[in-house]
């Protein structure tokens, strides 16, 4: 027994099809007066990436997590707020704004799996993610800025199905003119006025068709012509012979 063997379905994506990072800077305005009580909490506002919302919660004082801050490390947490789980790289990063070094945490090479909100692993961060006293150095205008990055997969693309080109409209223009194959013989040419009683012909041009591509495209046209090759030609007046080969050539899917 023969078997068709389908197009692969993707679900997900492959691994290795990142996205670019996104960025989105998170400002902790009046960082100096934010609380230090340990597991007091200051929460972002809602953000939203990759079709996910999400929070960033800083503990001054550090804390919030189930691995406890050193004395004077401030702790930094970014939440899944959505009810599906995604799987993304992470970094928290707080440029220094004289172009010193860097603070950052996260996982870049390993993709973080961070459940849904109701579930207790929506959140990755650092209990320790820097000293306090080494953030205040960090300040703009009193503001310490927070830049979440995020990266994904890329959402999985099923290649497109197989479809065969119809080869109906072409093997159709073949056929115009096709004296062998047409059933249908038309005799085009004008007639001309030379005086008010006076009128004389052009000569005729001989114009061979199919009987069915009239019916279908002109039937009118078709009414008049009676299909076979004993048939005795349809006669056309009043149109130049130029002219009606244009609309012939319509009807074939020119």
């Amino acid at each position: 027994m023969m078997s068709t063997r389908l197009e692969p379905t993707q679900i997900g994506a492959p691994t290795g099809r990142l996205s670019d990072w996104a960025i989105a800077p998170m400002h902790f305005n009046g960082f100096a007066g934010l609380p230090t009580t340990k597991d007091l909490a200051v929460h972002s506002p809602e953000f939203s990436c990759f079709g996910h919302q999400w929070e960033v919660a800083m503990y001054p004082g550090g804390g919030g997590g189930v691995v406890d801050s050193e004395d004077g490390f401030v702790a930094l947490w970014l939440v899944n707020k959505s009810a599906e789980a995604i799987g993304v790289h992470y970094k928290l990063v707080s440029k220094h704004p004289a172009g010193g070094q860097d603070i950052w945490g996260g996982s870049t090479s390993t993709m973080r799996q961070f459940s849904n909100m109701y579930s207790g692993n929506a959140c990755f961060g650092h209990p320790n993610f820097a000293r306090r006293s080494t953030l205040m150095n960090y300040l703009v205008d009193g503001t310490l800025i927070v830049e979440v990055h995020l990266r994904t997969n890329k959402p999985g693309q099923q290649s497109a199905p197989f479809v065969p080109e119809n080869p109906f409209l072409r093997n159709a223009m073949l056929d115009f003119g096709d004296e062998e194959t047409a059933d249908v013989k038309l005799e085009v040419g004008a007639v001309q006025r030379s005086g008010r009683r006076k009128r004389g012909r052009t000569s005729t041009t001989t114009f061979h068709a199919h009987h069915f591509v009239l019916r279908r495209n002109a039937p009118a046209l078709a009414d008049m012509c009676t299909p076979g090759a004993d048939s005795a030609p349809t006669t056309i007046s009043n149109v130049r012979p130029e002219i009606f080969k244009h609309v012939l050539y319509y009807c074939y899917g020119g």
